[in-house]
């Protein structure tokens, strides 16, 4: 996944390992989903636009009115309970901090550290697994939690940063966009 050979330490050398087995792949997913009627979001003008900036987990993971088991989830932050309470603040907008799969930085590792806010991206089109209440739902409970905003006329903003990614400065992994 290095370009260069890692174990030399230097990055002038050209690996020509293949890499492939190591890479994370693309999963094609049904696109159909129950929207609830016409497929879009509401259109909040910018002169009455009021964000509320959160991050799913943080959130969720202590609310006293998110079901324990739901805490730090898709679903969790679109119970009713969250969902009301935001609206409740004249909330037009809310921003999601980085929901997209993501890694955790090997000097975090090194420490027993986690990435928590998610700006080491490496699918930028792929809703974080660790957010769902199932795994394999996770597109599904994704797209369930907006629908939940939506319907209370709450658009959804996602925070991407597209410099911000798993695969560092020069010396770092190509496993997305240099690859």
């Amino acid at each position: 996944m290095f370009g260069y050979q890692m174990e030399t330490g230097d990055d002038l050398t050209f690996d020509e390992r293949d890499s492939a087995p190591f890479v994370p792949k693309s999963v094609v997913v049904d696109p159909n989903f129950d929207w609830h009627g016409e497929a879009g979001h509401p259109n909040v003008p910018w002169d009455h636009t009021i964000i509320y900036e959160t991050h799913v987990r943080g959130f969720t993971k202590l609310h006293p009115g998110v079901p324990a088991d739901l805490r730090g989830t898709y679903k969790g932050l679109g119970t009713k309970t969250v969902v009301d309470y935001i609206k409740s603040l004249g909330v037009s907008s809310v921003e999601l901090l980085p929901i997209h799969t993501f890694l955790s930085d090997s000097q975090l590792i090194e420490k027993g550290l986690a990435n928590y806010w998610g700006y080491s991206t490496i699918g930028f089109f792929a809703p974080d697994p660790r957010y769902a209440h199932e795994r394999e739902q996770t597109l599904r409970e994704f797209k369930e939690m907006v629908a939940r905003f939506h319907e209370s006329d709450i658009e959804i903003i996602l925070d991407v940063v597209y410099n911000h990614t798993a695969e560092g400065n020069e010396r770092g992994p190509r496993c997305r966009l240099r690859g």
